[in-house]
């Protein structure tokens, strides 16, 4: 048996004074697919989970976290996981890609095809460090019982998703602000320093 945790984005996702949380849509789950990995990141299975509703973490107020059960697998290899939430993929296609590097390749799919009302937002990993480098895949471990897969989970890092498409905006204008006792700053014009225009299935580090 396997089972984690997964930590989604839920609010504070406008700029602006009040800080309004996001539109419930932008965190809507509609699918959930858990894909798993041996070590060397070659495909072992993949299930399509239901979570058993979200908890709010109100300590930061801008994420959820839900939690899979235990889930039956009948591969002992598995070491390392994958979330993708309102995956734009079929059930198969994981198998099918083979590892998860022939996977995570540019998508095809448009933003708004990825952010469409029906499907929902698409989410998956968020690529994090481990103390020595990034990693994409989440640890996950394999257990006898079900009992012992679900201790497993709260013991490993939760799985953080973020969605693959975001949107941000600034509002300051030209002009100058100053902290008393640290400095004063000047800004003179907004400029677009870098435009990304390739999505992936998990966000290349």
């Amino acid at each position: 048996y396997v089972a984690l945790n997964i930590n989604l984005p839920n609010a504070v996702t406008k700029a602006g004074p009040t800080f309004n949380d996001g539109d419930a849509k932008e965190f809507a789950v509609k699918t959930v697919h858990l894909v798993l990995y041996d070590n060397t990141g070659a495909y072992c299975t993949a299930k399509d989970v239901t979570i058993d509703g979200w908890t709010n973490n109100a300590a930061d107020h801008i994420t959820s976290t839900g939690k899979t059960g235990a889930i039956e697998v009948e591969n002992g290899n598995i070491t390392q996981a994958l979330v993708l939430i309102n995956s734009p993929f079929a059930i198969g296609d994981y198998e099918t890609a083979g590892t998860f590097d022939a996977l995570n390749v540019e998508l095809t799919k448009t933003a708004a095809a990825l952010t469409d009302d029906a499907t929902g937002f698409f989410m998956s990993n968020a690529p994090y460090y481990d103390g020595a480098t990034v990693k994409s895949l989440y640890k996950i471990d394999v257990k006898k019982t079900e009992a012992d897969a679900l201790l497993a989970a709260n013991a490993n890092p939760a799985v953080k998703v973020e969605r693959a498409v975001a949107k941000v905006t600034v509002d300051f204008g030209a002009g100058s602000f100053e902290k008393p006792g640290i400095g004063r700053a000047v800004l003179k014009n907004w400029e677009l320093d870098m435009t990304n225009d390739k999505l992936f299935p998990v966000r290349k580090a």
